[in-house]
């Protein structure tokens, strides 16, 4: 699935099946932590995330948003063929590559292990595993945290040409630990990661910073966020994306449109749907 995105890459000279490995389409909870086997497809993937949303709402209600965010990816033949490790591989081979799969895991907080020739296991971060060397390497399994429902918010966003089958202009994905009963006060440091800005630009670092510590629902806060998102924010451009100031527009009107999604009974009726989901 990757020829459209590798265009100017050589074809491999040899293809491996891997399909009979049950482990590396398995998953299982170990410490709390649900782990994902890397071959598994996105079609199977969405089944299982759906499922475990409902089976273990306190700590991984999340996942249903990682679910819905994966049907945006591609169509149903790539999907059913596709897999998390394939779709991580295209995203090593081209930091320009807008991979949702990369996004969303990044911003729930995610790990990855792989294995190499010598038999360690490493677990590594997604921004560390792009700057691996992964000659000899394979990717085993996807970890993801435990998030307890009553403390964080997880929202993630596409916006495309097309609802499916299409590259996003801008993805972005939202972690926040808050104490909602102090107007949604920002206890760790928060997630905000952008893709479409440029290949090497993932998580909105200062902004992120400045959040610490800080009421989600304070119109200051918000307005003070926005302008320092804006100033981070530096799409390049490159044909046939869209220009950079549409991009940089997106970002900030993302950022906007969680906050209000945050807490939809704080904010004025007339701006209230500006966090909700459009279907």
């Amino acid at each position: 699935t990757s020829i459209g995105i590798l265009k100017d890459q050589p074809p491999p000279e040899v293809f491996i099946d891997i399909n009979d490995v049950a482990f590396l389409k398995a998953h299982s909870f170990y410490s709390g932590s649900l782990y994902v086997g890397a071959n598994t497809t996105l079609t199977d993937a969405i089944a299982l995330f759906k499922a475990v949303s409902v089976e273990n709402p306190e700590y991984f209600a999340y996942t249903e948003q990682l679910a819905l965010h994966i049907q945006k990816v591609a169509n149903v033949p790539v999907r059913n063929v596709g897999t998390i490790a394939g779709n991580l591989s295209i995203k090593h081979a081209a930091r320009e590559f807008q991979s949702d799969i990369f996004l969303i895991l990044e911003a729930a907080g995610a790990l990855i292990s792989i294995r190499g020739d010598n038999e360690a296991i490493e677990c590594l971060t997604l921004p560390d595993y792009l700057e691996t060397d992964m000659y000899k390497k394979v990717i085993l399994q996807i970890i993801l945290p435990p998030l307890d429902c009553n403390e964080y918010i997880f929202k993630t966003y596409k916006i495309a040409p097309r609802a499916q089958n299409a590259l996003a202009y801008v993805n972005a994905g939202f972690r926040f630990k808050v104490n909602k009963n102090d107007k949604y006060r920002v206890v760790e440091l928060p997630r905000l990661v952008f893709g479409g800005i440029n290949p090497f630009f993932i998580h909105a670092e200062n902004t992120e910073r400045y959040l610490v510590g800080r009421r989600l629902l304070d119109m200051s806060t918000l307005q003070t966020a926005l302008n320092i998102l804006g100033k981070e924010i530096k799409p390049d451009y490159r044909l046939p994306d869209s220009s950079p100031e549409y991009r940089r527009g997106l970002s900030l009107a993302l950022f906007y449109r969680v906050i209000l999604s945050v807490s939809p009974s704080s904010v004025r009726i007339r701006y209230r749907s500006g966090g909700e989901d459009i279907t």
